[in-house]
């Protein structure tokens, strides 16, 4: 399934030119558009700091194979007000092989 709506903004609806992966259970992150490019993977259920893994803003496609209609949601951090500032989501079973602007700027996600 691709989805259209992937945050505050809209994504582009495309299917991917070659099947990727990502395991069943997990929400798996490319810094390549179409899913190409470096993946992470996360099942468990917490914050994730992907600014610390991966460096910030680099999200640009997401494969969402958790339990279906689970929410993983995306937040940037902001140092002046000292918060994180939630950017977007994704449901699952949902492929994204675009993001909008604020979820490539997300520097955190919530797995599940």
């Amino acid at each position: 399934m691709t989805a259209s709506v992937v945050a505050l903004g809209m994504v582009q609806g495309v299917a991917p030119a070659q099947a990727a992966t990502c395991a069943s259970g997990y929400i798996c992150l490319f810094d390549g558009t179409n899913f190409t490019g470096r993946k992470l993977s996360y099942r468990d259920c917490a914050r994730v700091d992907i600014g610390k893994v991966w460096g910030n803003d680099r999200i640009r496609s997401i494969m969402n194979n958790q339990s279906s209609g689970t929410l993983s949601h995306f937040y940037s951090w902001h140092a002046a007000a000292a918060n994180w500032t939630y950017v977007g989501y994704s449901r699952a079973k949902a492929n994204h092989a675009t993001v909008s602007a604020g979820v490539a700027s997300a520097e955190a996600v919530d797995v599940c």
